[in-house]
């Protein structure tokens, strides 16, 4: 969310960590250059499928995008994408449930995939946030809570608004805790002072991870 002209999205892809990137930002320009900077580096979804379409680039699809993840890049309103976002996964969490529902009812001998929780079949598992400085959405911050995201990244250059989301999404009330499960705790934070000698351009970084999974009532 925010991604910008890609800044954090590229060295991600380029790590290999995940399975599937998708940036989001609003601003036009951001997004042309995000794709831009991921094309540069190999690692735009939009450029490996038109190659792979192309016979005589087939070799540079094992060339250029080897040990990279691709990156789906979108233009549109965080709040938007997120409120979507969260539709989609209650929607599908009830599909789920409706199938191994009728499962049950007419005791068919399933596999693995049976006992796991619908948290564990979705597709996102990690949010990297870099919001302006007046924080998070406030549908942002609820895809958060109530999505199926195991971790969050928060990349802050607004200290206030970053305590204030922090409060929102890692102070939960004791019978919330119990029932939903869905608050964050701070595992790690760091600061980077970007430009020495110059006034409020401290970064703040925190890594969050959910307390315990979610369960889907």
């Amino acid at each position: 969310m925010y991604c910008g002209c890609g800044a954090h999205t590229v060295p991600i892809a380029k790590s290999g960590f995940f399975d599937k990137i998708i940036a989001i930002e609003l601003d036009k320009r951001l997004v042309d250059s995000c794709k831009l900077n991921c094309s540069i580096n190999h690692c735009l979804a939009d450029d490996y499928d038109q190659k792979r379409e192309d016979v005589d680039e087939s070799n540079a699809i094992q060339n250029d995008y080897n040990n990279v993840t691709l990156v789906h890049v979108f233009q549109g309103d965080a709040g938007e994408w997120a409120r979507k976002s969260l539709h989609a996964n209650y929607r599908r969490q009830q599909q789920q449930q409706q199938q191994e529902e009728r499962i049950k009812t007419q005791n068919t001998t399933t596999t693995k995939s049976s006992s796991s929780s619908s948290w564990y079949n979705q597709d996102h598992d990690v949010l990297l946030v870099d919001p302006p400085r007046s924080g998070l959405d406030e549908k942002v911050c609820n895809m958060a809570l109530n999505g199926t995201f195991t971790h969050i990244i928060y990349i802050s250059c607004g200290r206030h608004a970053l305590l204030k989301d922090l409060q929102r999404l890692c102070c939960c009330k004791e019978e919330e805790e119990d029932e939903k499960s869905s608050c964050f705790e701070v595992v790690d934070c760091a600061l980077l002072d970007l430009f020495p000698r110059t006034k409020d351009s401290v970064e703040s970084l925190v890594h969050l991870r959910r307390r315990r999974r979610p369960i889907v009532s």
